[in-house]
């Protein structure tokens, strides 16, 4: 019998290494039939995710992860839209069809795109960025198609966005008798459409206004560790509950679709969540830890 079963384990491992498994994200699982995977395939999901028919029931899932910390941080995105969702494991073999598919596609999408968003130029000017090229810039005249650009640590004058090489040729021809050193460039379209700053206060205030909208982007996309300490539907009785019970000063009420959140705390770190929890847990038993967005505090 001890043969047997070490046999049995043997094979049982050997199984495991050819069909690997990760974590993953399930959304939801009905059972299997005709009608509920019409109704599933209709409906809108992230873009990791994939609608999986097994044996008995169809899931939706989301990501193939190796750790259960990235599992969970997936989850902790999800699961303000989809309540039902919880974490899994499955075979790595389910996502990837569909994700060599994906890789063909968007490579001859960018290949596309690039032949789009670039086109043929010619260089008459270019000198490193110091207050002195600028100022020699200021003063010089250039012809009407000609725009003044940054590339990197210098600055450079180009003229004519054409679609093929030989319009950028001829225009190079033109320009040859006025300017010295002319050459042929392929140069993004959104460069003749930049403004160009001559000065470096108008570069430094360009610069803060850039900065404040990235910090806004930041703060709204931004996630933090927080005790939820109630979660119900949004009804009047539920709301009823809500406003009898007192709760500490550091919770919010948060509405998530159709439900009534109550989280308390917006902590970076998980050790000051957890203390923050052992505190909540013997008050409210249904208390657990949950990510959320910043800008909800």
């Amino acid at each position: 019998m001890k043969i047997i079963l070490i046999f049995l384990l043997l094979v049982i491992s050997l199984l495991a290494k050819d069909d690997k498994s990760c974590y993953t994200v399930q959304l939801l699982s009905v059972k299997n039939s005709n009608k509920n995977m019409h109704t599933i395939s209709k409906k809108r999901y992230p873009s990791s995710c994939k609608v999986m028919r097994l044996k008995s029931s169809i899931a939706v899932r989301c990501g193939c992860f190796e750790k259960i910390e990235d599992a969970e941080d997936r989850l902790y995105s999800l699961e303000d839209d989809y309540t039902d969702a919880s974490i899994t494991t499955t075979y790595k073999r389910r996502f990837k069809k569909n994700k060599r598919i994906n890789k063909s596609k968007k490579r001859k999408k960018t290949k596309k795109n690039k032949t789009q968003e670039s086109c043929h130029s010619v260089e008459i000017f270019k000198k490193r960025d110091t207050k002195k090229t600028r100022e020699i810039l200021s003063q010089m005249n250039f012809p009407n198609n000609c725009q003044k650009m940054t590339i990197g640590k210098s600055l450079a004058v180009r003229c004519g966005c054409y679609k093929t090489k030989k319009e950028a040729r001829v225009e190079s021809y033109i320009l040859e008798d006025d300017y010295k050193n002319v050459s042929l460039k392929i140069t993004y379209k959104y460069k003749f459409k930049e403004k160009f700053h001559n000065s470096y206060k108008q570069i430094k205030e360009q610069r803060k206004i850039n900065k404040n909208n990235q910090t806004k982007t930041t703060l709204s996309n931004k996630t933090c560790y927080s005790v939820e300490i109630f979660r119900e539907k949004n009804t009047q009785e539920n709301m009823g509950k809500l406003l009898m019970q007192e709760y500490p000063d550091s919770c919010i009420n948060v509405e998530i679709q159709n439900m009534l959140s109550i989280r308390c705390g917006c902590y970076q770190n998980k050790n000051k969540v957890l203390a923050r929890y052992y505190q909540l847990k013997d008050k409210f038993k249904d208390a657990r830890i949950s990510k959320t967005y910043v800008r909800r505090f």
